[in-house]
């Protein structure tokens, strides 16, 4: 494949998921895959592999958590707020 195209291999099975792409000589493979509790799927570990075969493959696991609470002020772009006052930190033991 010359340099600068981009190849995908998409699963229509898994909601079209990306499952493989590979560009400027090299390839990302996603190798597992789960589900959300809402029923979408994500890559939980991916291998990039390079051109070059002095360099080894690359692995990226994903950890995601559900039902997590995020505060809104945190997207509130007109009023920054630090992360001390977005989430309260826990009473720190005397010395």
């Amino acid at each position: 494949m010359p340099s600068g195209r981009w190849k995908f291999w998409i699963d229509p099975a898994r909601e079209y998921l990306v499952m493989r792409w590979d560009m400027g000589g090299s390839s990302h493979v996603v190798e597992s895959v789960a589900q959300s509790p809402m029923g979408h799927w994500y890559p939980t570990r991916l291998r990039w592999i390079s051109s070059n075969p002095c360099i080894r493959d690359t692995f990226m696991d994903f950890y995601v958590e559900f039902d997590v609470e995020i505060p809104d002020a945190l997207f509130d772009v007109r009023k920054p707020m630090s992360v001390e006052e977005l989430f309260h930190k826990s009473p720190q033991m005397p010395d």
